[in-house]
């Protein structure tokens, strides 16, 4: 047992997408879903720097950015239309912000199984699963309430359902740079 926990803490089993030209990750997006009860229908734009750090901005009447989203290293800051904070908080995966550019999260793995085309990988924080060419199709993050995001490549060129108790939000992104997701 004392073996297993070493080589799961040195980091062996652990995978690998090269980095090359997957960052900076920049893409539009129409957002429509219910949060807390509540119909939203907005649009915005986002840049993906790193697997652990982004930018979005949702855009209100006229395209004034109303709120922007920070992410980095593990920490979500929302800010208000003047730069103030309206809410900060840690994200559970401190590289999931990748998966979005098409990236998957380092770290150790606990296991992966194959089923046809796709792997599902397990890790101490969720499972992902996997397309052919290593890009992620589905994240499922151990929380309370659990947390699960759909990826589907198509039109405009991503697809996102992100589902997290009773809310449910679908992006569609249209990419104007890098990512893994034009990759056949």
């Amino acid at each position: 047992m004392l073996i297993l926990v070493l080589l799961l803490s040195s980091g062996c089993a652990h995978l690998e997408v090269t980095e090359h030209e997957i960052y900076p990750f920049r893409a539009v997006f129409d957002v429509k879903g219910v949060i807390d009860g509540e119909e939203i229908n907005t649009t915005g734009a986002l840049l993906v720097t790193s697997r652990s750090s982004a930018i979005a901005q949702i855009y209100g009447p006229g395209g004034l950015a109303i709120y922007t989203t920070e992410i980095s290293e593990g920490t979500l800051v929302l800010k208000d239309t003047w730069a103030r904070v309206v809410h900060s908080s840690s994200v559970p995966v401190k590289d999931i912000v990748g998966v979005i550019a098409g990236d998957v999260p380092r770290g150790v793995y606990l296991r992966r199984t194959r089923a046809e085309s796709r792997d599902l990988i397990t890790y101490p924080w969720g499972k992902l699963l996997v397309d052919s060419l290593m890009r992620p199709r589905q994240v499922h993050l151990k929380t309370t309430p659990a947390l699960e995001i759909h990826l589907t490549p198509g039109y405009p060129d991503l697809l996102l359902l992100i589902m997290r108790g009773s809310d449910t939000v679908l992006v569609s992104m249209a990419i104007t740079q890098g990512g893994r997701w034009r990759e056949r």
